[in-house]
């Protein structure tokens, strides 16, 4: 997924959803720094927040963040950062709360995101909140011819392999579908729809590694197969319905 950050750290009185109360007019925790980066491969948000305390971070009860989705979703989801050195932090008690937030789904749409974090002490003391901002932002689906027998003969089997990318991930891919032009015909007239796998069935090598297959039997000429060079029309669309440019993979056919 390409993101665009739009950065913005503030202090501010204003409560938020679900935000805990307590009592602000007294000592209370500070976030001095946030920062999210989202992995493109695994679709996860790393969360960070450096909190400091003038009790000492050992005064520090909670540090929590909110999920704001784009759009009209509002509130999507609310966890919890540690500085424990596990689940997703990174050094232990070096004030530098952190997770991973699961996986961004494929249909949480596009647009402005924000995270919201915000640390309580033990005293039921809640810091300001400080916010993030990110424009998400979907891109088409790219296919790369990965093989196919350029020549075979008519009553043989064709093995076509494609590889999928997304910005947005493997798991925005919605489907992958060729269509075959026979010799001397016109891209107005196409055969009916087909769909390539990547689920390690009917021709597929390994599932869910990218590379989408087929196998594609041809008619032999003594059963009315056609000769010539046939053209394979390969297209990716993802779950936001954008599409990927046509990949063409032209194949010939011959008679012995």
């Amino acid at each position: 997924m390409i993101v665009t950050l739009l950065f913005s750290l503030s202090a501010c009185e204003e409560k938020f959803p679900g935000e805990p109360e307590g009592d602000t007019g007294a000592v209370k925790p500070s976030i001095i720094s946030v920062n999210a980066i989202l992995n493109q491969t695994t679709q996860q948000f790393f969360l960070e927040a450096e909190i400091s305390d003038p009790q000492g971070l050992s005064d520090i009860d909670s540090v929590s963040y909110q999920f704001i989705g784009p759009d009209s979703i509002g509130l999507y989801a609310t966890g919890v950062l540690n500085d424990n050195g596990n689940d997703g932090d990174i050094i232990i008690n070096d004030g530098r709360y952190s997770a991973l937030i699961p996986p961004l789904p494929a249909g949480l749409g596009f647009g402005e995101i924000k995270f919201l974090f915000f640390a309580v002490d033990s005293s039921s003391n809640v810091s300001d909140s400080s916010e993030i901002f990110y424009n998400l932002i979907g891109f088409a689906p790219e296919l790369t011819l990965v093989s196919i027998t350029n020549i075979i003969t008519a009553g043989d089997t064709i093995f076509l392999e494609v590889m999928a990318s997304d910005s947005n991930g493997l798991s925005d891919i919605f489907k992958i579908t060729y269509e075959v032009l026979p010799p001397n015909d016109t891209l107005t007239v196409k055969s009916p729809l087909f769909f390539l796998r990547d689920d390690g069935k009917f021709g597929d090598i390994k599932a869910g590694d990218g590379i989408y297959s087929v196998k594609q039997p041809t008619n032999p000429t003594n059963a009315g197969g056609s000769i010539g060079v046939f053209t394979f029309i390969i297209i990716a669309e993802d779950f936001s319905g954008l599409k990927s440019d046509e990949l063409l993979v032209p194949v010939t056919l011959t008679d012995s």
